[in-house]
């Protein structure tokens, strides 16, 4: 089984090391808030995983409630 984590600002800062040495096989980064702006700890992230050597891949979480909404985010 593998094991990852999903992190965003919600978590703080991240101790990337303890992460590794914790066993996790990789990470998923929230990149924005619902205003469409980058989450605020999304950057220092990316940047702890690739001091790690944690692969990591990047979400949007979506706020939309109708298809058009979607639509407009995605956009």
């Amino acid at each position: 089984m593998w094991k990852g984590i999903d992190v965003s600002s919600n978590q703080g800062i991240i101790n990337w090391g303890a992460v590794k040495a914790a066993g996790c096989d990789f990470a998923i980064l929230r990149s924005t808030v619902k205003s469409g702006n980058a989450d605020k700890q999304f950057a220092a992230n990316v940047a702890g995983c690739v001091t790690w050597d944690i692969p990591f891949e990047v979400y949007k979480y979506t706020y939309a409630l109708t298809p058009t909404q979607a639509v407009a985010e995605a956009q």
